[in-house]
């Protein structure tokens, strides 16, 4: 299918450690990897999550001299300092970084939401409120 769908929510323990969901770390292999690449969401306080191909397709896509500073900074450039890899171990749990709990503002639980080429992961609370948001943007408003 090679598409993250869906969501799931699972609980962090004390270290950190959380289960990735089943058809999450099927669709990783299904592009070619068993870990993906975490880092703080451009546009939200949730943990964008990304397969290395698709990091690869970002940087060669970007103009070469921001790799220097030179032009325009990029997602890719603004971020590529800031990710951790994480592979799930064979249970299927992985660690997630303290500084991308903390900045998501994960406190115990762990939504993952699929969205299509990659996931996130958010406070349930806060993927809620962000849900409602974004389908807010999108029905349009009855007329009175």
């Amino acid at each position: 299918m090679r598409s993250f769908l869906s969501s799931f929510t699972f609980k962090i323990d004390a270290k950190g450690r959380v289960s990735i969901p089943a058809a999450f770390r099927t669709t990783l292999v299904e592009f070619g990897s068993k870990e993906f690449l975490a880092f703080r969401s451009p546009t939200a306080r949730s943990i964008h999550c990304v397969t290395p191909q698709l990091i690869e397709q970002l940087t060669a896509a970007q103009n070469p001299l921001a790799a220097f500073g030179i032009g325009d900074p990029t997602l890719a450039t603004v971020s590529l300092p800031e990710i951790d890899p994480i592979e799930p171990d064979p249970d299927g749990r992985a660690v997630l970084p303290r500084h991308l709990i903390d900045y998501a503002g994960l406190d115990g639980m762990a939504l993952f939401a699929g969205r299509g080429s990659y996931f996130e992961i958010w406070a349930p609370a806060a993927f809620d409120t962000h849900q409602h948001a974004l389908r807010q943007r999108l029905v349009p408003r009855e007329q009175p």
